[in-house]
């Protein structure tokens, strides 16, 4: 019995030393700034602070409220959690709007070009493509909008 016990902790030793010795890539992450908040803006389109909803999005980030739910739920000063327009109010509030961009990118960051850096094109494209989906391919009206102002930055 002893003698299993051990070779369970040996075995169990050697993985973990496995694990541990095996290279796993470090990922830079550059915070999300104003810039390229101001860049995912422009993408988007809308980068219009009094942008009404529009279908599925709103605001100037062209959010859904399952992104302002991913985000966290911020809110709108002098707004609840639970208000029914809750979501509608942060977006369409450049503030509130903001934080939950960067709520996001808190919560689903990942190097989506392969560069080893998580940056301002990540972001980009996990707002667009959605969390853990970033690698896909970007639509071109996006790209060229976001682009333009990314490479000036």
């Amino acid at each position: 019995m002893a003698s299993h016990i051990i070779f369970i902790t040996t075995v169990l030793c050697l993985i973990a030393l496995s694990i541990s010795v095996t290279a796993i890539p470090h990922i830079h992450r550059v915070p999300i700034d104003n810039e390229c908040l101001k860049c995912i803006c422009e993408g988007v389109g809308f980068c219009n602070p009094k942008m009404a909803c529009q279908g599925k999005v709103c605001g100037m980030f062209g959010l859904t409220r399952e992104y302002w739910i991913d985000a966290g739920r911020p809110i709108t000063s002098g707004t609840k959690t639970g208000d029914k327009d809750a979501y509608e109010k942060c977006a369409q509030n450049p503030y509130c709007a903001k934080q939950s961009v960067i709520n996001y990118m808190k919560k689903f960051y990942e190097d989506c070009n392969g560069d080893g850096i998580v940056d301002c094109y990540d972001y980009g494209a996990i707002h667009m493509l959605g969390g853990y989906r970033c690698k896909g391919r970007l639509t071109e009206d996006f790209k060229e909008r976001f682009l333009a102002c990314y490479s000036k930055s």
